[in-house]
């Protein structure tokens, strides 16, 4: 993996946690004041540099593997093993505690099939669900349109009948949107934008192999993708009207070429963003997406209990600061104790 990619992936985790930080603590239930989420409102987009990084990164690990159906069975292993061990870690504990706290979730208006769907990341419609089809780990209805991604690539390494059969369902979807057919899951979501930040991401990911770029044409193209972003996040927050209803493909394209430039430098020889600490926070970066929400609100909790939330700015600063550190702690802690060696394991033993 790309040390500078590492980089801004602890960055796009930081954005999203900071993003779902400040909304929490703006909860009247809470802390009752939008001055830690004005600044970081614009953080959920670093779901949608996620979202380009799995494009350019699964492309660039199994474009050889394309029309091979005798590695298909291997990547799908691969991929289940990135995703779900995990997931279903952090998703049993933190069903197993509502059972003791119910305040935690409202796990009682779940039906087992909701919790079947929960586990199998199958996005829920039922009303004891969140408008995210993602139960109790809320982030994780990202992880609907990553294995949906997965999946499109699986049917790429099949074969070319695999192939073709994907990209004319791939089409279908998308006519039938734009025609103002209503689609349900798996079909809704391959028409939806989102499937395009994949698709930038294969795209760099395919430039990027064709020709090695000099370092300063490098770096040219990751700050015009930096001013892109600064814009385009400029115009969620202060409500501009620049780019309307494009901000997701326009966030898309900015994450795109900073990618390129990115990974294009280093393949030079320069690294950009090669800190350790961020580079701890990068292999983190999944564990602190996936435990960041449910620690927060456990957290937030815990401060209305101890009377925190009502003793006036600075002590709801400290608060905040205090929740800010320990999930990052205890999420890199999970990655080195969990995550990691659970995943080495996996690989090592079935792969």
């Amino acid at each position: 993996m790309y040390k500078s990619l590492q980089s801004c992936r602890a960055i796009a985790a930081m954005l999203v946690f900071l993003y779902h930080l400040g909304a929490t603590v703006s909860l009247e239930k809470y802390f009752g004041t939008l001055i830690f989420y004005k600044p970081f409102s614009f953080g959920d987009c670093g779901v949608e540099f996620f979202f380009v990084l799995s494009g350019f990164i699964i492309h660039n690990a199994h474009h050889k593997d394309f029309f091979n159906r005798q590695v298909l069975v291997s990547y799908i292993k691969k991929r289940i093993f990135r995703i779900f061990p995990v997931y279903w870690i952090i998703l049993s504990a933190l069903y197993i505690s509502c059972l003791f706290v119910p305040q935690l979730g409202a796990i009682d208006r779940m039906t087992m099939q909701e919790v079947i769907k929960s586990f199998l990341l199958i996005p829920s419609t039922s009303s004891g669900v969140s408008v995210t089809g993602a139960p109790l780990i809320v982030v994780a209805w990202s992880l609907h349109y990553e294995i949906l991604f997965y999946a499109i690539v699986g049917f790429f390494i099949a074969g070319r009948i695999g192939t073709v059969s994907i990209i004319m369902i791939i089409l279908a979807c998308w006519i039938f949107r734009y025609q103002g057919f209503e689609l349900d899951y798996p079909f809704l979501h391959i028409s939806r934008d989102y499937l395009l930040l994949f698709l930038m991401g294969i795209m760099v990911s395919y430039f990027n192999q064709l020709h090695v770029h000099k370092v300063w044409v490098s770096c040219a193209v990751s700050f015009i993708g930096l001013f892109l972003f600064i814009s385009v996040a400029s115009d969620q927050v202060y409500f501009l009207g620049w780019y309307n209803n494009f901000q997701t493909l326009m966030f898309g394209l900015s994450f795109s070429l900073v990618i390129c430039g990115l990974s294009n430098s280093e393949r030079a020889g320069f690294v950009i963003g090669g800190n350790p600490v961020l580079q701890v926070l990068g292999n983190a970066s999944y564990s602190l997406y996936l435990l960041h929400f449910p620690l927060i609100s456990i957290f937030c909790k815990i401060c209305v209990y101890l009377g925190i939330n009502n003793k006036g700015l600075f002590l709801s600063s400290i608060a905040y600061t205090i929740i800010l550190l320990l999930c990052i702690f205890i999420s890199v802690k999970f990655h080195t104790i969990v995550e990691k060696p659970l995943t080495h394991w996996l690989r090592k033993r079935y792969l």
